[in-house]
């Protein structure tokens, strides 16, 4: 199998998010991955990014449009995911540190249990059935400063994509990842990957909509 060398620009660069135990000098993340299934979501997050990256060209009042106070601002969207993804990858990083001291390796393609891949697919966009967000996850409901969450998201993004080169060569289906929300609710470690990059495209065609809306500011 062929590796894929990855390369890609940010709107911001560095190493890494030391607050989230994720350090590429420090660790020596890995930039060349065998394994497709992992191929296939950092490709992913590739789209991710450029979607992203119009929506940080938004205006300020275009950012923080909603269009009723009930309803999330792009600026919001992009907080919550934060608030969604770092309890998580603070579960990943312990989950696949733990599977290299235990040796839980293996190569696809991976055989994800039923369980594991309805609670992934949940998460994905369209995003027809509605769950209400567990408080943690909630946005302030004042407007957050746009260049820090900005910043934040995308230093997301790199840790992600640090998680996911790193958890090349283990058994993307043995390794467990358990949820921040209830220690009950356990997802493979390839099917939590696949279950934030679907939460982040469910929220990105949130943003979207919102774009499409006949209220929204020109500019």
């Amino acid at each position: 199998m062929k590796c894929r060398t990855h390369q890609t620009n940010h709107y911001y660069w560095g190493t890494g998010n030391r607050e989230l135990g994720v350090d590429r000098k420090k660790d020596g993340a890995q930039h060349r991955v065998e394994e497709q299934e992992l191929q296939d979501y950092l490709l992913q997050l590739d789209e991710i990014e450029l979607e992203a990256a119009r929506y940080f060209a938004l205006s300020d009042e275009q950012f923080y449009w909603k269009p009723e106070p009930a309803r999330w601002s792009a600026a919001q969207i992009f907080s919550h995911l934060s608030r969604f993804n770092r309890p998580y990858f603070v579960q990943i990083k312990a989950a696949t540190d733990q599977a290299r001291e235990r040796g839980i390796t293996g190569r696809g393609p991976f055989r994800h249990g039923r369980y594991a891949r309805w609670l992934a697919g949940m998460m994905e966009p369209p995003g027809n059935l509605r769950m209400k967000t567990p408080r943690v996850f909630t946005p302030a409901s004042e407007q957050p400063a746009r260049e820090q969450t900005m910043e934040s998201f995308t230093k997301d993004q790199i840790a992600l994509r640090y998680l996911i080169e790193n958890a090349d060569g283990l058994h993307l289906a043995k390794v467990k990842v358990i949820s921040p929300v209830s220690r009950l609710i356990r997802f493979s470690l390839g099917q939590c990957f696949r279950a934030l990059i679907g939460h982040e495209k469910r929220h990105l065609l949130q943003i979207n909509t919102l774009t499409t809306h006949p209220d929204f500011p020109q500019r």
